[in-house]
């Protein structure tokens, strides 16, 4: 009996090294999947990390391009190659931005033209097609709504008057339209 006693106690020790062999396994392999993840995610942001210091550009190459370029998308040279041409001075009565009450207003038009085309523009703004240039902003202006009177950069007039422009001139001398001198008055 007692040999069974000791046959138990070696079997019984023999289970329990095994069964705490067979749980440690497991739980070194849990960790072990948990490590693979996290080296996998680390593998994953310093990758990214250098993509983005290859890629992006450094603030110094940003601020050089921004000084270079100076505002809109306009070149530098092209910006020292241009000439404000005076179309005119325009008063105007509107009657369509406030039914209530008539709009008088007064303004100065000139363009922003390549130094090269300034010859063509004023002999085709001056001459040839004056009057039909008139007609254009003064239909322009009777016909602004009062958002666009309102407007403190005059955006959409601008942007109105440099297509009719273009129209009767069947070219794009116009770079940008310069309202200047410009005022309402309500009667």
């Amino acid at each position: 009996m007692a040999a069974d006693e000791t046959d138990v106690a070696v079997l019984d020790a023999d289970a329990e090294e095994q069964h705490t062999q067979a749980d440690s396994p497991k739980k070194f392999d849990v960790g072990g999947k948990k490590l693979k993840i996290l080296a996998l995610l680390a593998v994953v942001m310093v990758g990214e990390a250098g993509a983005m210091y290859l890629f992006v550009p450094g603030a110094e190459v940003r601020s050089g391009e921004d000084a270079a370029v100076g505002e809109g998308d306009v070149e530098p040279e092209a910006m020292i190659d241009i000439v404000e041409g005076e179309i005119g001075q325009f008063n105007v009565t509107n009657s369509v931005a406030d039914p209530s009450s008539t709009i008088h207003i007064s303004f100065t038009l000139s363009a922003i033209i390549p130094t090269a085309k300034a010859e063509e523009f004023e002999t085709a703004a001056g001459a040839v097609h004056k009057g039909r240039i008139r007609q254009a902003v003064l239909t322009v202006a009777r016909s602004a709504g009062l958002d666009e009177l309102n407007d403190a950069s005059l955006s959409a007039m601008k942007r109105l008057l440099r297509e009719e422009i273009r129209k009767v001139l069947n070219s794009s001398y116009i770079s940008e339209i310069v309202i200047s001198d410009f005022k309402t008055m309500r009667q």
